[in-house]
């Protein structure tokens, strides 16, 4: 049981790593993958200790990883456009 605390106080810890530091873009992308490593590690507990099945496991470790490599991806292309990471500096209306 004290797992799932711990758990769940990763996720929220994430989530204001999220909320209040939004200086730069890969300080976001990693505060979304500690809040995803914690979903996946309460994800882990709860299929094992009710299905003994990995099947949605290995499906969510999928996505964590694809969703990561966009977040790269998109942080490749901004520094390569912009010059920097800053989040508030990429204007969407520069078109």
């Amino acid at each position: 049981m004290l797992f799932i605390f711990c758990y769940l106080m990763m996720f929220f810890l994430g989530g204001l790593s999220f909320i209040f530091q939004q200086k730069h873009l890969l300080l976001l992308l990693m505060a979304l993958e500690f809040m995803m490593l914690s979903m996946l590690m309460l994800m882990f507990f709860y299929l094992m200790s009710m299905w003994n099945d990995l099947f949605m496991y290995v499906c969510f470790l999928v996505m964590m990883v694809i969703e990561s490599v966009l977040g790269l991806n998109l942080l490749i292309l901004m520094i390569r456009f912009s010059g920097n990471d800053y989040y508030f500096s990429f204007n969407l209306l520069m078109c």
